[in-house]
């Protein structure tokens, strides 16, 4: 049972590197998280290594290492840094 106001995380932070952030975003906003951050890198010079809007690093409420599952209040900051030109 859910602890009240408590939300799991709908993917784990590993799992979540090889995605891209809009797909990650409408799964942590289809599991109920509204307070969803997503930011650009700017690290990107050519894009043929790594695809642009992958998920460079993510993390609720500063955690990074989060699981799938692992429960967190329901405003908890989702911060997604994805790679960008």
């Amino acid at each position: 049972m859910l602890e009240k106001g408590y939300l799991p995380a709908p993917v784990s932070a590993s799992a979540a590197m090889e995605e891209n952030y809009k797909n990650i975003v409408l799964m942590f906003q289809a599991a109920g998280f509204d307070n969803i951050q997503a930011e650009g890198a700017k690290d990107l010079i050519t894009g043929l290594l790594t695809p642009e809007g992958t998920v460079f690093e993510i993390s609720i409420n500063g955690d990074t290492g989060f699981s799938k599952g692992e429960l967190f209040p329901g405003d908890a900051l989702v911060r997604i840094v994805f790679h960008s030109f």
